[in-house]
């Protein structure tokens, strides 16, 4: 091997290096493209199922008081009295999601009073209710408005659903695009990796069988 092309050997070496580095970094972008998508996917979905959760813990309170209020047994309250806890940590945990989001935040205070209503409604309801066995039975005007304020409580959920829901395709497409750059980029990674790999075998080759040759001129020439 002349030296030109030894030269040549180690020019592109030396070019490949800062190309295969530029690639990695691009590379590393995208798979942090990838994971921050995903988790801000999971953010929302996580918002939305909460939401309907919530949603689920109302209505089955509300019906559980209807029950109670119709047929006066107190295994009916069961669900209403184990409703409180499951939507506080509900609204806990919308918020903990959503925490970096101002609009967002402002929709779950909206929503933590319309629920706190809610509940303060449905005691007022369950004190105010007729005694058994008076006849006719006179309207539960607690129970009336709660009906009512649960309609407002669901117009909130929806406003807190629908911006998550809007975000999803944008999430979808941001981590399919990353996943496609580097799927793209990876083969040209590899070429160079390979490059650079042959390349080193080369020199070091080279190097080897250079001393290999020079000791045995210098023991020739010992023995001359």
């Amino acid at each position: 091997m002349n030296l030109a092309t030894l030269k040549k050997l180690v020019l592109g070496y030396i070019v490949a290096v800062p190309i295969l580095i530029v690639i990695t970094i691009i590379q590393f972008m995208n798979v942090q493209g990838v994971v921050d998508a995903h988790r801000r996917l999971g953010s929302a979905h996580d918002v939305i199922r909460q939401a309907d959760e919530l949603g689920a813990v109302l209505s089955e309170a509300a019906s559980s008081l209807e029950d109670f209020l119709a047929t006066h047994k107190a295994d009916a309250l069961t669900p209403y009295q184990a409703a409180p806890p499951k939507a506080k940590e509900s609204l806990e945990l919308i918020t903990k999601l959503t925490a970096s989001d101002a609009p967002q935040q402002a929709r779950v205070k909206k929503l933590e009073a319309q629920v706190n209503h809610q509940f303060e409604l449905f005691q007022r309801a369950l004190e105010t209710q007729p005694q058994q066995g008076v006849k006719p039975q006179p309207p539960n005007e607690a129970a009336l408005e709660g009906k009512k304020h649960m309609e407002q409580v669901e117009r909130t959920l929806a406003e807190i659903r629908k911006p998550e829901r809007d975000r999803l395709p944008a999430l979808v497409a941001a981590a399919q695009g990353s996943i496609q750059r580097a799927n793209r980029l990876a083969p040209v990674a590899g070429v160079l990796a390979i490059w650079m790999v042959l390349l080193a075998a080369l020199l070091l080759y080279r190097d080897t069988t250079r001393r290999t040759w020079a000791g045995i001129e210098r023991r020739i020439h010992t023995r001359v």
